[in-house]
């Protein structure tokens, strides 16, 4: 006669590599909605590169620099860094507004719900105070 105590012995290791795949899920998910976080910050320093590009273009031609090859990539990249750091301490809103939908529509909902809640000015405040 042959006794089987399998069913009576605790499998540990299975216990112990389920929980090391729901740490690692966990961990996935935080990496994506960091990603995803920055991927909308990026899209929205971009938007406002091209936004700043067309006003820009509506200002006339002269004034104390004259126009030339060197002032137009100097405004270029001005333009890029303005969105950029425009973006990255609060934005015009864009960002954030993306971030909650589109973390709604994977399932972050938790993560929508944290989402930094700054005003445009109060990210121009706290650059002040760093710069200070």
């Amino acid at each position: 006669m042959e006794i089987n105590y399998q069913p009576y012995i605790p499998d540990q290791g299975t216990k112990s590599v389920e929980k090391r795949l729901q740490n690692v899920a966990a961990e996935d998910q935080q990496g994506e909605q960091e990603a995803l976080k920055k991927a909308t910050e990026d899209f929205e320093a971009i938007f406002l590169t091209m936004m700043f590009k067309n006003m820009r273009n509506t200002v006339p031609d002269g004034g104390l620099v004259e126009k030339s090859f060197g002032r137009g990539i100097y405004e270029e990249m001005q333009d890029e860094k303005m969105a950029e750091d425009i973006s990255q301490n609060g934005g015009v809103g864009l960002a954030k507004e993306l971030y909650q939908q589109l973390s709604q529509q994977h399932g972050y909902d938790d993560a929508a719900a944290s989402v930094q809640e700054t005003s445009p000015l109060e990210g121009d405040r706290k650059a002040n105070k760093d710069q200070e």
